[in-house]
């Protein structure tokens, strides 16, 4: 539907009816054309109470509908949006204007079309009496809701539900404890107080406070204490499968570490000799077999006794002839006196322990005491470190004892000439060979 069109031609001027006519209708026809709602929206049935579309509507007063009183301000509610309950015709939105409809709306095959950044919103009951979650159409709340329970899309229904809120994704993992061993004092400590070189997350305990002083990257920071007047951590424990160690607390300062075990690190500055341990059970070592092997083949010792019972089988490779050789002196095979070194058969296996519950150190006279087996069931680390031999060509046997399904750190002293390195602790008991050449232990099996 356009625009009215007033006619500017009849009545003419001339005629006596017709005086200002025209003037007048084109002023009408002025205003129309400034009129914020379109004429073509208007209705023009001859029914009451009907108002330009966009505009708000109600009832009247009846006694001006009966014309027994005349309008004034007021006569009429403006409560109602009136519109039709269902679309014939297809329709374009203004672009740059937004629509509005009383729902709910029967579309049918008619077309809407919506202009880029404009918005059309039917208006239904269920949305005018929102006023909360489950007011929504679709959210099914059922029963009660638990504290913190979450909102769940379920796809296949096609509705809201509550719910456990699902966990999220796992963060990043922090850089953890790496523990670096044990100091006097803190000032003790590598780099104190803000110039270490070391990893974000390495930890030394100052033995004065017992306190665990950890690496932030910028400086040492005060972790907390191992233990203070009953306050603080209560205990510890260490999973030696995961390599993580859990402190309890009864003030809610436990914490569990991330796995501290860590590749192995620089060889350290010899450390000092620690005082002497208790004396350990003896432990007895038997030769067993002994067989010659084919020429070219690695040397071999064997324990098929125990830990502390050890007999040891030897396979020694035969080599090529040699040549005649000078008369041999020192001890000889057929010797009548008491062995001064390698005497396996009557010495202790036992060893002198010092350091940390967290790091220990065993220290023994490894001529005199030529057998010897390491254990500790608390320690996350400890080191063999046997008194330098003082003779070349003795031979010496170490069995490191696995306790609680492998994990523990084993190193080996600077007393040693290892090209194999300490052995892994993984969960089976290990037991090496060493001989003596110039001041060091050197590997043999």
């Amino acid at each position: 539907m356009a625009k009215p069109t007033i006619n500017v031609n009849i009545p003419i001027d001339g005629e006596e009816i017709g005086q200002g006519a025209q003037r007048i209708r084109e002023t009408r026809q002025a205003i129309y054309d400034l009129l914020p709602i379109n004429p073509e929206d208007l209705n023009y049935d001859v029914e009451g109470n009907w108002w330009p579309a966009g505009s708000l509507t109600g009832g009247m007063d009846p006694e001006v509908v009966d014309e027994t009183k005349n309008p004034y301000s007021g006569m009429q509610d403006r409560a109602f949006l009136i519109g039709d309950t269902e679309l014939k015709f297809d329709y374009s939105i203004p672009s740059g204007k937004n629509a509005i409809s009383p729902g709910p709306l029967e579309i049918g095959d008619v077309t809407v079309t919506v202009p880029t950044g404009s918005t059309w919103t039917v208006v239904g009951e269920e949305d005018l009496e929102v006023q909360y979650l489950r007011d929504l159409a679709d959210v099914e709340v059922g029963g009660a809701v638990t504290d913190q329970d979450a909102l769940l899309w379920h796809n296949d229904e096609g509705v809201w539900k509550p719910g456990p809120a699902p966990e999220g994704p796992p963060g990043p993992p922090g850089p953890g404890f790496n523990f670096e061993g044990t100091v006097p004092t803190k000032e003790d400590i590598p780099g104190w107080p803000d110039s270490y070189s070391g990893k974000v997350g390495d930890v030394y305990v100052a033995e004065n406070t017992n306190h665990i002083w950890a690496w932030s990257g910028d400086e040492w920071y005060d972790v907390g204490p191992m233990a203070q007047n009953g306050k603080g951590w209560t205990g510890g424990s260490y999973n030696s499968a995961n390599g993580i160690t859990t402190f309890t607390s009864d003030d809610g300062l436990g914490f569990s570490t991330t796995d501290i075990r860590g590749g192995k690190g620089d060889k350290g500055d010899k450390g000092d000799k620690g005082d002497d341990g208790d004396e350990g059970t003896a432990a007895t070592v038997n030769v067993g077999t002994t067989s010659t092997g084919n020429a070219g083949t690695n040397a071999t010792v064997t324990n098929s006794g125990s830990t502390s019972a050890a007999v040891f089988n030897f396979t020694v490779p035969k080599g090529d002839k040699g040549d005649p050789g000078d008369p041999a002196t020192g001890v000889q095979l057929n010797n009548n006196q008491s062995w001064t070194y390698g005497q396996y058969n009557v010495q202790k296996a036992d060893a002198t322990q010092s350091g940390s519950g967290i790091s220990l150190r065993y220290t023994w006279d490894a001529q005199a005491k030529p057998v010897m087996s390491l254990s500790d069931n608390s320690a996350i680390t400890f080191i063999a470190a046997p008194q330098p031999p003082t003779v070349n060509g003795m031979f010496i046997s170490i069995t490191w004892v696995s306790y609680n399904g492998g994990g523990q750190i084993w190193t080996l002293s600077d007393d040693f000439n290892s090209k194999l390195g300490p052995p892994e602790d993984n969960g089976e008991d290990v037991t090496r060979v060493f001989h003596s050449r110039y001041g060091k232990w050197c590997d043999v099996a």
